[in-house]
């Protein structure tokens, strides 16, 4: 089982497959469930989030898978975003704030949401190659964790 989508992943679950049967008068298809007990998980080679402006040793606090070879690190030391390709171990691009960043949400249409709780918002970024800010969400508190459904930001 691919832990992430079928176009690439940051490892793998294995577990057996096990098939359960359901009576005849049920409409539900066949259910498989994941038992994390027994699940076998497998580790990508580290990945080095360093880069030569960093003034500290990196401290990321929030990542997002964003392609089948890219991830999205917030790095709060550095007060960055760094996209690594982990394929390369390598970082093609990244991004400066003015404030510590904390966490991350990728978004649809090429963007990511990252919580910057010093300043009370969101600042919406671009994820395109050459990474960009694109505006700012203000929130009446300082928000820490991001995650996006389809439509909606949660913090």
């Amino acid at each position: 089982m691919r832990f992430m989508s079928s176009k690439g992943s940051l490892g793998t679950i294995e577990r057996p497959y096990q098939h359960q049967q359901l009576g005849l008068s049920s409409t539900a298809h066949d259910v498989s469930s994941l038992d994390l007990r027994t699940a076998k998980v497998s580790k990508l080679s580290d990945i080095d989030g360093r880069t030569s402006s960093d003034k500290q040793r990196p401290m990321i606090t929030g990542l997002t898978y964003l392609a089948p070879n890219a991830i999205l690190a917030v790095d709060n030391f550095n007060g960055s975003l760094k996209a690594v390709d982990i394929t390369t171990n390598t970082n093609p691009s990244q991004l400066s704030f003015t404030s510590r960043p904390w966490d991350i949400a990728v978004l649809p249409g090429d963007q990511a949401a990252v919580t910057i709780p010093s300043k009370s918002m969101i600042q919406l970024v671009s994820t395109k190659v050459r990474m960009s800010l694109l505006g700012f969400i203000h929130v009446n508190w300082m928000c820490v964790g991001i995650s996006s459904t389809k439509h909606n930001l949660v913090v």
